[in-house]
């Protein structure tokens, strides 16, 4: 909940992922041969200071960590972070069900050559409910 409206620290990303700076791509991590991965723990659920925490933040934008795969072990899951993508907060509704939930966020351009996301990117397995994004 504090990352979600003070964003992450330098430290928190020392302890995460062991550097202050991600790199995705470089000489060795290309897009032929696909972005460095960093392996980030979480829990797939949603609490109620997480679901009020993102609604006081509709109409920010923030960048959002994707990944490309996950291990999930009950209430412990490990991403494999891969890249970030930006978007501004529209609307959270994360109750009511498979066809009622939903996190919506509309896409904001960022002109680095390094920001890259994959249409071909593994589902989650519904541990975020339904993404939808928006124009």
């Amino acid at each position: 909940v504090y990352q979600i409206y003070n964003g992450i620290s330098p430290s928190a990303l020392e302890a995460h992922f062991h550097t202050t700076a991600l790199t995705f791509y470089d000489t060795t991590h290309t897009a032929a041969t696909g972005p460095r991965v960093y392996w980030c723990p979480g829990d797939p659920g949603m609490s109620t200071a997480i679901k009020t925490a993102l609604r006081s933040q509709i109409g920010k934008t923030f960048g959002f960590f994707l990944h490309r795969g996950l291990q999930v072990n009950g209430s412990n899951t490990t991403y494999a972070i891969s890249g970030i993508f930006f978007a501004r907060i529209m609307a959270v509704e994360l109750t009511g069900g498979p066809n009622a939930e939903g996190f919506i966020i509309q896409p904001v351009g960022y002109t680095d050559n390094w920001v890259m996301t994959s249409p071909d990117a593994p589902s989650t397995d519904r541990t975020l409910g339904r993404l939808r994004l928006v124009r």
